[in-house]
This record gives C-alpha cells, sequence and structure tokens, in this order.
C-alpha cells in the first residue's frame, strides 16, 4: 500500500507510540527520516536480544527508516533541522510540552520555515494542565484514564497488562490519524497545522461499555460480560496446562454450546443470568 508516496515524515519520537506510528506510516509508502541525538541513545537499542549488534526491539519500529545522528541542541545541529523541515511534509514529536520550544523546533518556529508542515506532538498528558509537565509510561496512562481500574478478572483483582494497550491505541493510533488528517485538511487548506495528542485523554474512549453506569449517575463497576465471569465469555486452563478460550456471547452461540456439552437444561440462561451463575463456571472448570 502506497497511498502516502512523496510523504516524508521528520521522526522525533522516542520508545514505542511514536516510532510504532511512523513505522506503520512507512508501510503506506512514506519517506521517515528518524533524528536521534548522538549522546542520548534511544532506549531500545539496548535492549536484548540483539542481531549482528542491534537490537531487534529497536529494528521491529525502525527498520527501513533513514537515520541521522544530530545534536540538535546545538547552533549547527539546529540549522540542519531547519533544512529538513524544508523538505518535508510531517513532523513528529514526543518530548515534553515546552522542549522542542526551548529547541528552537516548535510549531510556530517551524511553520515559519514550512508553512505547508504537519506538526504531531504527543504527550503523555497534552500541552495544558496540571499533569502537562510529567513523565508517564503506559501504566500511569492506563491507571488515570480508568482502563487499569476497570482490567479486572473474575476475582475482583486488578490484571496488568503484558502489552502496552494505551501506549498503543492512545498513541500511536491517534498519531496516525493526526497525519492522515492533516493531509486531508491540507489539501482544503494548503495550510499545515499543529495536532496535540494526549495518550491518557486519548485512551478514555477504550471506557466505552464502562460508562453508561456514569451516565446514568449510578456507581461505576467492571463490565461484568468482560471480566470472566461469564462461563460462555472467558477462558479455562486445561490439564495440559494450555487454555481454551469461550467467546460465544451471543444466545445462539450458548445454545449450540449448551447441545455439544449434553447440558440442556443451561439452555434457559440469558446473558444476565449467566453473570450469577458461577456453578457453571465452576463447573466447566472442572470439566
Amino acid at each position: 500500500m502506497n497511498i502516502l508516496n512523496g510523504i516524508k515524515i521528520l521522526d522525533f519520537s522516542r520508545l514505542l507510540p511514536g516510532s510504532m506510528a511512523t513505522k506503520q506510516l512507512m508501510q503506506m509508502g512514506a519517506e521517515v527520516i528518524k533524528i536521534e541525538h548522538p549522546n542520548k541513545p534511544e532506549l531500545t537499542r539496548l535492549i536484548p536480544p540483539f542481531e549482528d549488534g542491534i537490537s531487534v526491539s529497536y529494528l521491529m519500529v525502525n527498520k527501513g527508516k533513514e537515520v541521522r545522528q544530530i545534536q540538535y541542541e546545538t547552533e549547527e545541529g539546529r540549522n540542519e533541522i531547519y533544512e529538513l523541515v524544508k523538505k518535508v511534509n510531517v513532523l513528529i514529536e514526543t518530548f515534553r510540552p515546552g522542549t522542542m520550544q526551548k529547541l528552537g523546533l516548535d510549531y510556530k518556529a517551524l511553520k515559519s520555515i514550512n508553512p505547508k508542515i504537519i506538526y504531531v506532538s504527543c504527550t503523555s498528558y497534552g500541552q495544558s494542565g496540571p499533569y502537562a509537565h510529567l513523565a508517564g509510561h503506559d501504566l500511569n496512562f492506563m491507571a488515570y484514564s480508568g482502563l487499569l481500574a476497570n482490567n479486572v478478572n473474575a476475582d475482583g483483582n486488578i490484571t496488568m497488562s503484558s502489552y502496552q494497550v494505551a501506549d498503543l491505541y492512545g498513541g500511536t493510533e491517534q498519531i496516525i490519524n493526526s497525519v492522515l488528517l492533516g493531509i486531508i485538511q491540507r489539501t482544503k487548506t494548503e495550510k499545515g497545522d499543529w495536532f496535540d495528542i494526549s495518550i491518557t485523554e486519548a485512551a478514555l474512549p477504550m471506557n466505552a461499555l464502562l460508562a453508561p453506569p456514569v451516565w446514568c449517575n449510578e456507581k461505576a463497576q467492571a463490565f461484568d460480560v468482560l471480566t470472566g465471569k461469564l462461563p460462555h465469555y472467558t477462558y479455562y486452563k486445561c490439564k495440559d496446562g494450555k487454555f481454551v478460550v469461550l467467546a460465544g456471547l451471543e444466545d445462539k452461540f450458548w445454545q449450540n454450546l449448551c447441545t455439544k456439552l449434553g447440558r440442556e437444561d443451561w439452555k434457559s440462561e440469558n446473558l444476565m443470568t449467566l453473570i450469577y451463575r458461577q456453578d457453571i463456571r465452576q463447573e466447566l472448570i472442572d470439566f
């Protein structure tokens, strides 16, 4: 897919959200120039395992990009960036608010060089507000957005995700959306724009199924359908140590399961009453 052929992106991002976004944009045909500081190496470069001396984690999201080592806080480095800005269409950065301004590389400064540049800033909590200047990682974003508190198992205990939910949805996907929207907008206005992404705020829509109780001024609780309490929408550990998943949420699938298991007596149960039938869940655990 080469829909972004001819689009050049200057990538100032570090770690996963921005790097994954520019990787995916590159797969759409964009050309990506990744800027790295010679004295402040990308953290993923240090993560094992290594292939030919290069971190596989780093390669996963950066292979194929043109990498330039630029000491951008110096006048010489800044001028080098200015020359690149004249030639690119998009700039993506993931520094804390105010950092790019101190470097003379903020949107206001760069749009005077390239009025059509699409500038995307992706931060933990946005450009303003009480948390704006705080550092953060995926676990913080999940906690502040409510995702972590609602990520509970059938026993009511919080379960930590082994992958970066907020980083990827609140960060990576929103960066991609911003770039694509910026390109569409520019075809109409002939001007660039600045997109301000807060990973925490962008992760909030992932609570969509949990919002109705809040809307109705009721106590917000984890959506039981997704916690594993439903006997037919959960996982079970098998005797060989592996797991089997049941995700037959709709009634017709539940009916089919009951027939296969020879438990016609379970068929009368519906979605809501099954939540309270932990005896059925226990029987399936012991199956």
